[in-house]
């Protein structure tokens, strides 16, 4: 990595509540032997700064893996040719694979529209994995969630059965980390191998 990129990573984390959290990530080692994880940690001194956020969600999640005894865990699965695009993706004891792509919320108009993006849907259903998740961190209640109806246009999308989204989101299993509990969708879904999500 190029010292700048060395010195904006240190600058970041110095600065971040989660900075510490993440340095002990990093220094501890047991990631650095998986792929990608080098391209995850310079996302972090990124010229564009919300690369820092995504970086620190995918250090994370890797971490949990790992800690839960998964070792077989690759970073930033991209195959540009298609435009497929996985932010973390873990393989259990029995080779299969879970790929997640993340995202963040910040209080949009339209938390339905910021999730079903053609482009998000397409690059992870592009993607290997035998199970493809979007993982989402959003705001407000189950509550609110459930009564704005958003699960249930997820499900149609899962279902490839949504009216302006085509089939591009057919399959993907969608949670939804909101502020005060989990909405799996489907149901009753297995979207990791562990149970950490």
């Amino acid at each position: 990595m190029k010292p700048k990129v060395i010195e904006k990573i240190v600058e970041r984390l110095g600065e971040s509540p989660s900075g510490r959290e993440i340095a002990d990530i990093i220094s501890s080692g047991h990631l650095s032997q998986s792929p990608g994880f080098r391209d995850t940690v310079s996302m972090l001194g990124s010229g564009r700064p919300d690369q820092f956020p995504r970086a620190v969600d995918q250090l994370r999640l890797g971490d949990q893996f790992y800690r839960s005894g998964l070792h077989h865990i690759e970073f930033e699965v991209k195959n540009a040719a298609i435009k497929a695009d996985i932010d973390v993706r873990v393989t259990d004891d029995t080779g299969n694979s879970f790929g997640y792509q993340m995202k963040r919320l910040n209080n949009p108009k339209n938390p339905f529209d910021s999730i079903a993006k053609p482009d998000n849907l397409g690059q992870l259903s592009k993607s290997v994995a035998d199970h493809k998740v979007m993982l989402i961190d959003g705001q407000g209640s189950v509550a609110e969630w459930e009564a704005r109806g958003i699960p249930e246009e997820l499900l149609q999308v899962h279902k490839g059965e949504h009216p302006f989204k085509s089939e591009k989101g057919r399959g993907i299993l969608f949670v939804l980390r909101l502020d005060d509990g989990t909405i799996i969708i489907p149901p009753g879904s297995k979207v990791d191998p562990r149970g950490v999500l």
